[in-house]
């Protein structure tokens, strides 16, 4: 079995070191022909210089992708490899020494399934608010990057892209990563791996992966993204994203927005700022991730309008 993993990069040396110390540390399975292809996106760092401290301590590609955008670089990568089966990860995660052997155990047992999902536990750095910690494995499991389905294989429909494994032969159908989604150098437009697995079952029907606890691994959540600033950014990045993978239900629109969006928004905001000063965190935390999203996309939906409207082809924004 040839086996590649695939980390694309951007501007995180030192979290892509601590990441690839860690790797160095999994097993190696027996019969199992292994790299890691590290496609770095353009980085101003020393990036370049971490990469190359692990030559000939990890069987280490590295390449860069001068476009920037991790869905490009994401193809970039799966582009390189020759592998039967292409592990996605991340550039600050902790890897667990059997992570590997996990993924290559589950593929060679299920050899018809089309793709794994592994286990991620957030691992959250610095000492966070109290109601962030409190809800980063629930209400911000997202955000945090944390998911955990148990100590027991099942089936799942999708996969998570800090940690998950797929075969190429998915991609030979002419699937790939939407360029337009994912984050392109410090803005944080997620989905791309969402979008993934929708294209994967609108091409061939329904394909029903497996869910492996054994290949775990851990994400770093540093402080600064447990921040009700953070949370806020990241939910608007998420509804702006539902626009783009057009998951919006048309409707009766005000001001190229359908109306029941600017009434939740309203509604959200209100509740926010009444149950905020008062009431348990995971009361106004929903609100507060209502308000966000819902901004979102009516922000992303205006900009869509405007680039639409006549006349605005010299005013519409890069896309």
């Amino acid at each position: 079995m040839q086996i590649t993993t695939i980390i694309c990069t951007y501007n995180r040396a030192e979290s892509l070191r601590r990441t690839l110390t860690t790797l160095v540390e999994v097993e190696r399975p027996p019969g199992v022909d292994w790299e890691t292809i590290l496609v770095d996106n353009n980085s101003t760092d020393n990036t370049a210089q971490v990469c190359s401290e692990f030559q000939g301590r990890l069987p280490l590609r590295y390449a860069m992708e001068q476009k920037r955008g991790k869905s490009i670089a994401l193809n970039t990568a799966i582009g390189l490899s020759t592998a039967d089966l292409l592990l996605f990860t991340d550039d600050d995660v902790d890897f667990d020494p059997r992570w590997l052997t996990g993924y290559a155990d589950a593929a060679a047992r299920m050899p018809d399934v089309p793709f794994f999902v592994g286990r991620i536990l957030a691992r959250l750095e610095g000492k966070p608010p109290p109601w962030s910690a409190k809800h980063a494995h629930s209400l911000l499991a997202q955000l945090s990057v944390h998911f955990d389905a148990g100590t027991a294989e099942c089936p799942m429909e999708a996969a998570y892209g800090a940690n998950m494994a797929i075969r190429a032969e998915v991609f030979r159908r002419g699937i790939s990563f939407r360029s337009h989604l994912g984050p392109v150098g410090p803005k944080r437009i997620s989905s791309e791996d969402a979008q993934l697995f929708q294209d994967i079952q609108a091409s061939s029907g329904p394909n029903i992966g497996v869910y492996v606890p054994a290949a775990l691994l851990f994400h770093r959540t540093v402080r600064s993204r447990m921040t009700e600033s953070y949370v806020r950014k990241w939910f608007f990045a998420d509804g702006v994203a539902r626009v783009l993978r057009n998951q919006i239900d048309p409707a009766v629109t005000l001001f190229g927005v359908p109306r029941y969006l600017w009434r939740q928004l309203l509604e959200s905001t209100l509740r926010y700022a009444a149950l905020r000063p008062f009431s348990a965190s995971r009361l106004w935390l929903v609100q507060e991730i209502q308000m966000a999203r819902t901004l979102g996309i009516i922000s992303e939906l205006r900009r869509a309008k405007r680039r639409k409207a006549p006349g605005s082809a010299l005013k519409a924004p890069c896309a």
